[in-house]
């Protein structure tokens, strides 16, 4: 679920109901395995981990708006 491309991670999310603590955790975790990731040298791709990162960010700062503002749903667009 934290490592590879993030297919399974967006599907995961998309499906599921997360506390705000453990999306944090997992952004720092996923954050920071790309980059130990990237920093190796190996080949392999960038992008694709970067958009199951970005779907957690997104989610998360979704998650703090609805606790700060108590706000019951946020509609896209």
């Amino acid at each position: 679920l934290m490592v590879g491309s993030g297919e399974l991670l967006v599907k995961k999310l998309a499906s599921s109901h997360f506390h705000l603590n453990i999306l944090i955790i997992m952004c720092s975790f996923r954050l920071l395995m790309t980059l130990l990731c990237f920093t190796t040298g190996l080949p392999g791709g960038v992008f694709s981990p970067l958009l199951g990162l970005g779907t957690l960010l997104g989610l998360t700062f979704h998650q703090l708006l609805q606790s700060v503002f108590h706000i019951q749903s946020i509609d896209a667009g």
